[in-house]
């Protein structure tokens, strides 16, 4: 005779139960950023390039254009890459896209996309599930004045602007599920997370008049951001949940002072509040004498020391440099001293030099994919 199942699993089962679900679909091969589709020699500051005019979302609906875009698109799955991360880079000023103009960022005023825009997310996102791409990371940059970083104060204009730009993109990532089996997830903010304003100290500035207004400025700005992280994403689990977003994406430089603060944007953990994603989006760059094996194993342990547990808390590399040999060791290093999950990488186009991949897109992801990721 079977044993009768216990009525009640722990809440720890159920969370790890639930982390184990979600992992299964982010687990996998990565694949890159992919922004812009050309780049010329940057006639302001020459020998840089300049790739602006060039974005892929801006500019899809254009015949000829995507069809160049759609090649790159080919050629990137042929690569290997099964997931892409898709920057939405957007401004309530409306860019032209004549030659100099930014025809990366997309108009979002009043909390939506143009019909033309709209149409070319869902049918870039079409063409990608049709290529055979199996995910795509979403992640919201928003430019000039919608770009919190950059407030003298907090301005409850354009964070409305920018919470109805994602709350009104979401149903067509859901729709693009129901329709084409594409899944996603969502990163609120490129890099939003800063320390709180209470671990930012006179004493780590230089002394004298321009240090104090050096002081002053951090400490508004990590205030601002506190505020705009904590408050997005309230909104967000209240009215979509968590299943589908890593919160915002971090830079783990400064990783000890950014992880202490999500407590005061996810609530403390563990503990009764405590309400942090399943799954977080790290985007990690060697340093001098801090590699990325060294800097995954200090968020590791950051995450350890704020309630992250390796056991309900993955990784995804949100953004490494371009199909490097030495990072795709070094995160694989990382792993098997922490034990901690990497569910995939996603390169971003700069080499370890700093130099920029060209012709783009970032078509080669081999080292990446000899390393697992």
């Amino acid at each position: 005779m079977l044993n009768t199942l216990k009525p009640f699993l722990s809440l720890r089962t159920l969370v790890f139960l639930f982390v184990l679900c979600i992992s299964e679909s982010l687990w996998g091969q990565g694949g890159s950023n992919y922004i812009w589709y050309k780049q010329v020699p940057d006639p302001n500051n020459p020998p840089y390039w300049y790739h602006e005019d060039w974005g892929v979302l801006f500019n899809y609906h254009k015949p000829a254009e995507k069809s160049v875009i759609d090649t790159q698109l080919q050629g990137m799955y042929n690569a290997g890459q099964r997931r892409l991360r898709i920057p939405i880079f957007h401004s309530r000023v409306a860019y032209t896209g004549a030659p100099l103009q930014w025809a990366t960022v997309l108009n979002s005023a009043g909390g939506m996309l143009s019909a033309t825009h709209e149409a070319n997310l869902r049918n870039f996102l079409t063409k990608l599930r049709q290529i055979g791409f199996v995910q795509v990371e979403i992640g919201f940059f928003p430019h000039g004045n919608n770009d919190p970083t950059g407030w003298p104060a907090w301005s409850e204009d354009y964070f409305q602007e920018n919470w109805g730009l994602i709350s009104n993109l979401h149903p067509i990532l859901e729709e693009m599920v129901a329709t084409t089996g594409l899944s996603y997830y969502i990163d609120l903010m490129n890099e939003a997370v800063f320390p709180s304003p209470n671990d930012i100290f006179r004493s780590e500035y230089p002394p004298g008049p321009d240090g104090d207004l050096a002081y002053q400025a951090a400490v508004v700005q990590c205030s601002i951001m506190q505020q705009y992280c904590w408050s997005l994403w309230t909104n967000y689990v209240l009215v979509f949940g968590k299943n589908d977003t890593v919160g915002f994406s971090i830079n783990v430089d400064g990783w000890d002072k950014k992880i202490r603060n999500f407590r005061n944007i996810y609530g403390q953990c563990p503990g009764p509040y405590c309400n942090g994603p399943y799954v977080l989006s790290a985007h990690i760059y060697s340093q001098p004498g801090s590699d990325e094996r060294y800097r995954f194993v200090g968020l590791h342990n950051a995450l350890n020391a704020n309630g992250y547990p390796k056991e309900n808390t993955g990784i995804i590399i949100g953004e490494a440099y371009y199909n490097d040999p030495v990072a795709a060791a070094n995160f694989r290093a990382a792993v098997t001293e922490t034990g901690r999950t990497i569910f995939h990488v996603l390169q971003w186009p700069v080499y370890r030099s700093g130099a920029i991949p060209d012709p783009l897109p970032t078509t080669q992801f081999g080292e990446y994919l000899s390393r697992g990721f």
